[in-house]
């Protein structure tokens, strides 16, 4: 880490399952850092990460702009994307003036299926329940949920107790949820700082927004469902 390091020079505000997983590993490739990303709470400093979601639940979802500078300075990273970041984009802005924003999107139909086979029938499955009896993200999830409810106006629904397959009723209060937080954030973020990005896209608007040089590897396109397996182990 540098000298001159004051805070993560991207934050991601995108929702969880629309390519932040994807966004996660290009940063690291064109900012040569180390980047933050949900994931995390599955190795071995999760049980960090989950005390920090919890101080953030038990302070009624907001910190201090100071709060928030010691713990991203002190864990030294170039980049976040996902919970909590994403949810806290404000405060981000104010804490890090010269951090760029991106936000994820994709296609709604797409993002729902994905979003309830992770977080629906993904997290039933033996091999997550195996993982969950040892580690400390079946409390993350908890917590991630009871914080967005806390931080927004309009809840997110929980998917876990529907399985694979939603209601029409939830479908409906996802599309509200999906189309909100993108008019939110687009909404308060300046233009300048931001950039509404679908990973699909690959590098070129990515490298555009961040002034960096295409590079020669294939854009990391990751952590679609037939790679959750794979996602998971390698966090554990």
């Amino acid at each position: 880490m540098s000298n001159n390091y004051n805070g993560p020079l991207v934050i991601g505000c995108g929702i969880p399952r629309t390519g932040t997983r994807s966004l996660k590993l290009a940063l690291e490739l064109l900012l040569k850092g180390e980047c933050y990303h949900g994931l995390d709470t599955l190795a071995k400093e999760g049980v960090e990460h989950v005390a920090f979601l919890r101080k953030l639940v038990e302070g009624g979802g907001d910190l201090s702009i100071e709060e928030w500078r010691q713990y991203l300075v002190m864990k030294g990273y170039t980049a976040v994307v996902d919970m909590p970041y994403s949810i806290c984009y404000k405060r981000m802005m104010v804490a890090f003036p010269n951090a760029k924003f991106i936000l994820t999107v994709r296609d709604f139909d797409a993002w729902k299926d994905s979003f309830f086979y992770c977080f629906g029938c993904y997290l039933h499955s033996t091999l997550m329940n195996s993982i969950f009896r040892f580690t400390t993200e079946r409390e993350g999830m908890n917590l991630f949920i009871h914080f967005w409810n806390i931080q927004r106006g309009y809840p997110i629904p929980d998917p876990r107790w529907s399985r694979c397959s939603p209601e029409r009723s939830q479908t409906e209060q996802f599309k509200l949820f999906f189309d909100k937080w993108t008019e939110e954030v687009t909404r308060n973020i300046p233009a300048d700082r931001l950039l509404v990005y679908n990973v699909k896209d690959g590098w070129k608007p990515l490298c555009q927004f961040l002034n960096k040089e295409i590079p020669e590897q294939p854009f990391p396109f990751t952590n679609q469902k037939e790679n959750m397996d794979l996602a998971v182990a390698s966090k554990t």
